[in-house]
């Protein structure tokens, strides 16, 4: 499903309503035995540049001049910096340049079932 503005305009209402939509999805078998393991969910918003210079340790280019990834790497330190090396080489490959990372970001284990816990990556956000 999708909820938005066909005008464009930001409004907090488009937020509580995609989450009032997800909640009400648990009959495609969003949900597994244990009710806190699912197959996860996504919310697009709009880049909160403040936001994210407010909590990046580099500098960032003027809003709308950047673009931030959100990846799933594995918890192993070795295999993780692996991964963040081919997505710089792969970056340059395209003309692009890595900016930074934000790692470890944030996460709120307490709400995640056994299996969710035992197959949770590490998220990062390379710029």
């Amino acid at each position: 499903g999708a909820v938005m503005d066909m005008k464009q305009n930001a409004s907090r209402k488009i937020l509580t309503d995609a989450r009032d939509m997800v909640v009400r999805m648990t009959h495609r078998g969003a949900k597994q035995a244990n009710e806190n393991d699912g197959d996860g969910v996504g919310i697009l918003l709009s880049m909160p540049d403040a936001f994210l210079r407010s909590h990046c340790d580099f500098t960032l280019p003027p809003q709308g001049e950047y673009g931030v990834g959100n990846f799933f790497l594995p918890q192993q330190s070795e295999l993780r910096e692996d991964c963040v090396k081919l997505i710089g080489r792969l970056a340059r490959k395209f003309g692009l340049a890595v900016l930074g990372c934000r790692m470890p970001l944030p996460v709120n284990r307490k709400v995640l079932g056994p299996y969710a816990q035992s197959t949770e990556p590490y998220i990062a956000q390379i710029f």
